[in-house]
């Protein structure tokens, strides 16, 4: 893999140095294949104001594999459809499922955090007009810190399309950097006992947005879970030295090479 960028540098050593180094071991080196980019990435009410990072206080936004700085040749990772037990399933987060409407989609909400979702606030994005359902969620790891989580209704369907969960900042400025550390190796030893496609693992690279992809993976029916940790702004007097905080993102993505987000038809400009 290429050195680190500046940004970077300060994530990675000491934080995610522990995160790559496992995803790498465990993955056999796997090779980061980028997938076709499924969203225009604005800042959001729910989007992405800086490629990679949600602005505070508002939900994230579907948003596709970045292309790695660089992939790396590979043999074949260990945790494909061949040699896992479990086919992976992306279906959606607890109770809410792909294809659920806004009813049915609150009600799943209830039944999964009845607390939070006395507590939900709704939005609609105002470039790819999406309505996104916001709820959050303490401990939803243990010892994670409060997550962020946004159900992501689509464009024209108004049905479920992506479920995105944030931990650290800006959805909980306090969350422990080790704490985050243990959160994205629990998750990526989660995804690396599935069996997922042929040739979707991914892992360990640094991406084009200033993010780190730690795991991305297909299942058999074509939809993505990907995480990814964020770069975060440092806080204001932070010593140099210190490493910057960071973030961890989940997505969970029903169809990450054709989302349902509204896009300018071609002819007409």
């Amino acid at each position: 893999m290429r050195t680190p960028s500046p940004i970077l540098a300060p994530i990675l050593a000491p934080i995610l140095a522990a995160i790559l180094a496992a995803a790498l071991l465990a993955c056999g080196g796997m090779t980061a294949t980028a997938q076709p980019r499924p969203a225009a990435q604005a800042p959001p009410t729910q989007s992405q104001p800086a490629q990679g990072q949600p602005a505070q206080g508002q939900p994230a936004q579907p948003q596709a594999a970045q292309a790695p700085a660089q992939a790396q040749p590979a043999s074949p990772p260990a945790n494909d459809a061949a040699t896992a037990e479990q086919p992976a399933a992306i279906e959606g987060f607890r109770s809410a499922r792909f294809g659920m409407n806004e009813q049915e989609l609150r009600a799943a909400i209830r039944r999964d955090f009845a607390q939070a979702a006395e507590r939900i606030v709704s939005e609609q994005t105002p470039v790819e007009r999406t309505q996104v359902l916001t709820v959050t969620v303490p401990d939803l790891i243990p010892d994670a810190g409060t997550a962020r989580i946004s159900y992501i209704l689509g464009h024209r369907s108004r049905r479920l399309i992506q479920v995105t969960i944030l931990w650290g900042p800006p959805a909980d400025a306090a969350a422990r950097p080790e704490a985050l550390v243990n959160a994205a190796e629990a998750l990526r030893a989660h995804f690396g006992s599935l069996a997922w496609r042929a040739g979707s693992v991914a892992g360990g690279v640094a991406l084009t947005d200033g993010s780190t992809l730690i795991f991305r993976g297909l299942d058999a029916q074509g939809r993505m879970a990907q995480l990814q940790a964020l770069p975060a702004a440092a806080p204001a007097g932070a010593a140099t030295a210190t490493a910057r905080p960071f973030g961890l993102r989940l997505a969970y993505v029903a169809d990450p090479t054709n989302p349902d987000v509204f896009r300018l038809q071609r002819g007409q400009f």
